[in-house]
């Protein structure tokens, strides 16, 4: 991690804050390249300051963006492949659930709070890139920071199928915070999940 982000109370235990400096790097050999099929699930709590701002991107590869307007923006294949994007502004100021997936011959789809936002059916071959995975910040071409995100975020994974309709409610069943005994205990980990059997 690079800036001055910490941990805060999450959603279960502990999230971490990103206060527009801060970028979580991640090796780029770390199976994130050319999936097939995916899934990202993550809570956020987004500040209000308007911005393009990214929740994570395997550069040249796949993103996942919060635009200026509030609006997500999610790619499984990359440029020039265009995003699918959410219906829903993303609220700020309050905790929300969200999910993307994407299958490279079926289309790809937003999930907010457990609610289908949008799907398409848009195909592609997925890409691979050299590059760092990110969380929280754009590296273009393993360069400088830009576009950070603003806010926090807990429970980050990342899944190697589409998540399923009970999977997605189950992610979405924690409680929120004022309900919880925070255990004091980080839980934004880079987790690339494999469907059990």
């Amino acid at each position: 991690m690079v800036g001055t982000g910490g941990w805060v109370p999450g959603v279960s235990g502990n999230a971490l804050n990103f206060p527009k400096d801060t970028v979580v790097d991640v090796n780029p050999g770390t199976g994130l390249d050319g999936l097939d099929q995916m899934s990202v699930s993550v809570w956020l709590y987004r500040n209000s300051e308007a911005g393009d701002q990214r929740i994570c991107e395997k550069n040249g590869n796949w993103y996942l963006i919060i635009k200026n307007d509030g609006q997500v923006y999610f790619t499984n294949a990359g440029y020039p492949n265009p995003a699918i994007v959410s219906n829903t502004i993303l609220p700020a100021d309050k905790w929300t659930h969200l999910v993307c997936t994407g299958d490279k011959d079926v289309g790809r789809q937003i999930y907010i709070d457990n609610v289908l936002d949008k799907s398409d059916t848009k195909t592609a071959t997925p890409a691979t890139s050299p590059y760092l995975f990110t969380i929280g910040a754009r590296r273009y071409k393993g360069g400088a920071q830009s576009y950070y995100y603003n806010g926090i975020m807990d429970d980050f994974r990342i899944y190697d199928h589409v998540l399923s309709t009970t999977e997605i409610a189950e992610l979405n069943a924690i409680p929120e915070p004022a309900t919880l005994v925070l255990l004091g205990l980080g839980s934004l980990g880079l987790l690339r999940r494999k469907r059990q059997n």
